[in-house]
């Protein structure tokens, strides 16, 4: 559902991103995409819906966005999400492999969404507007993947690589374990679990190093 609420919180996140970003070619964006819709609705009026729909959940993702930080990246960030979010309702409809349940479907499903995440999470890390697109560039015209390279990446971080493999262990062992796991936590007196506690943490301490950026959520 959505209705003039829809389109006046729209024209003042667009306002606020030409403030933010300084990009006033964003005027011609938003009047293209406005004229598109609007071209939509008077020639399938029963698309009215599907447009309500669309622009809430931009608006929302953006809104999330900015919840992180007034910064041109974090709305980057957001409208990326939001536009995924809508591209794969659409998708949905008309894919052959939505209600799939081969395992190779399945498979390519989790590659294609992790591997966006982890693209659009380069405007959610880095501060710098130019950042991200300089980060893209290396990475596609820079990288070096020679073996020794690769080896002492993984000597400098070997911390933060277990604690990856054992998150991709817990994420995928059978959820009858998790359950067992679970359970004897919930079990354990207060001084097991004040251990269990102070374990992790440590672990998690000795991944952080002062060249990493801070967690986003700790910097209020």
């Amino acid at each position: 559902t959505g209705g003039l609420a829809t389109y006046i919180v729209s024209l003042i996140i667009f306002i606020f991103l030409l403030f933010i970003t300084q990009c006033y070619e964003l005027i011609y964006v938003y009047g293209g995409l406005m004229t598109l819709y609007l071209i939509i609705w008077v020639s399938f009026p029963s698309f009215k819906n599907f447009i309500h729909r669309d622009l809430n959940l931009l608006i929302t993702m953006v809104v999330g966005g900015l919840w992180h930080g007034a910064s041109e990246n974090f709305v980057i960030w957001g409208t990326m999400n939001g536009i995924a979010l809508i591209v794969y309702n659409y998708w949905k409809k008309i894919s052959p492999y939505e209600n799939s349940t081969a395992l190779i479907v399945r498979f390519w499903r989790i590659f294609i969404t992790f591997q966006f995440i982890t693209f659009t999470r380069i405007w959610f890390r880095l501060e710098d507007s130019s950042a991200p697109l300089a980060m893209i560039d290396h990475i596609w015209n820079h990288l070096d993947l020679k073996w020794d390279i690769v080896k002492l990446v993984f000597q400098t971080y070997s911390s933060v690589f277990w604690i990856i493999t054992l998150g991709y262990f817990l994420h995928w062992m059978p959820q009858s374990w998790k359950d067992k796991g679970q359970d004897r936590f919930t079990k354990m007196n207060l001084g097991l679990k004040s251990i269990v506690i102070v374990i992790c943490v440590f672990l998690m301490y000795q991944a952080i190093s002062d060249t990493f950026k801070p967690f986003v959520y700790f910097q209020f």
